[in-house]
């Protein structure tokens, strides 16, 4: 028993990372929404990333009391949260130990799918123009008779695509988040650094997965105890709830397909590209604060005589693959801060 430990250590994990969001259907228990329950063609094959969005937004407004606006459900059921608040006789809420916030013990998953309905507003999968999102999906049989699909989508890319929708839902709700990406192409040690902050806060991380990661039949499984091997996690979200250490290997809890998944955190590393990484977001006093100390690095560099020759800097504040300003004049970073509204 105690070799076992040695070899399975855990880093870091929210702190319902066991139920995470959990909606009840019938007989059947989920780890999270899926996708599969969009009534069009583009949101099965491509809304992973509003699924993703969906779970963070959820978590978020069932842990912590400033942000339980981020959970949309039916108008009726929110103007009776304030008389369901103090959780006496009523199942479905409880006061969390120690916070005195109140956290969802399950939601239904007709509630759920409004809510993954009210985020597909703002973080929408790229569609094929001039094609119906209610039409099938193309399909082709190879000549090992193994199926392929086509959805009339490319999903959610890049991931400032998830990040700006999910900060425009949560300002239409009267809530700042902040999002914080990190490219998959940093070191293992700073990947792993990042989630265990994120987790440690008790938030969710969004992780895009590339087009050719080194999985194959990794097991699926739901709270109601269904399973099934997946053969494929290319191109698709996901949502990091723990991280543990196992032998030499890093891996990772995430939540999909409405069940859970561990993965192996370098083998994502290794088949990243530009495209792939992890998102989470901050929210009051400490995105304020996040947000402040940008703008001071942004006027230090930006305005700098030398901007277009300082790209190491530059690349610290996080903004030059936004505003291109490599070989540009310092008045194309003004005009850019200036309209991201950031002076």
């Amino acid at each position: 028993m105690g070799e076992m430990k040695l070899r399975r250590m855990s880093i870091a994990a929210l702190r319902d990372s066991d139920t995470f969001v959990r909606i009840n259907s019938e007989n059947h228990i989920f780890y999270g929404g899926d996708q599969a329950w969009f009534a069009d063609t583009v949101g099965q094959y491509g809304g992973c990333g509003t699924v993703a969005a969906a779970d963070i937004t959820a978590y978020l407004a069932f842990h912590y009391p400033e942000l339980e606006t981020l959970y949309r459900k039916k108008r009726d059921e929110v103007t009776g949260l304030a008389a369901k608040a103090s959780g006496q006789g009523d199942l479905r809420y409880r006061e969390a130990s120690g916070q005195g916030s109140l956290r969802y013990r399950e939601v239904t998953r007709q509630e759920f799918l409004h809510h993954m309905e009210a985020l597909y507003r703002y973080v929408m999968p790229w569609k094929v123009p001039f094609v119906s999102k209610m039409r099938s999906p193309w399909r082709y049989v190879d000549r090992t008779g193994r199926e392929w699909r086509f959805g009339w989508t490319f999903g959610v890319w890049p991931m400032g695509r998830l990040v700006r929708g999910v900060e425009r839902f949560a300002g239409a709700q009267g809530v700042y988040l902040k999002g914080r990406v990190i490219r998959s192409l940093r070191s293992l040690d700073r990947l792993t650094g990042f989630l265990a902050e994120s987790l440690e806060r008790d938030c969710p991380v969004a992780m895009l997965i590339g087009r050719k990661p080194r999985y194959g039949g990794e097991l699926v499984t739901r709270p109601d105890g269904s399973c099934w091997r997946q053969r494929s996690f290319g191109l698709h979200w996901v949502v990091v709830t723990e991280l543990e250490r196992r032998g030499g290997r890093v891996m990772v809890r995430v939540s999909t397909w409405g069940g859970w998944a561990w993965l192996d955190l370098e083998a994502w590393q290794r088949c990243g590209g530009l495209t792939t990484g992890l998102v989470t977001f901050w929210w009051g006093e400490a995105a304020a604060a996040g947000q402040a100390e940008c703008r001071e690095k942004a006027s230090g560099h930006f305005f700098a005589l030398n901007c277009k020759k300082d790209n190491d800097r530059i690349t610290e504040c996080g903004y030059n693959s936004r505003c291109g300003c490599s070989g540009r004049r310092a008045a194309a970073c003004d005009k850019y801060i200036r309209r991201r509204r950031l002076t």
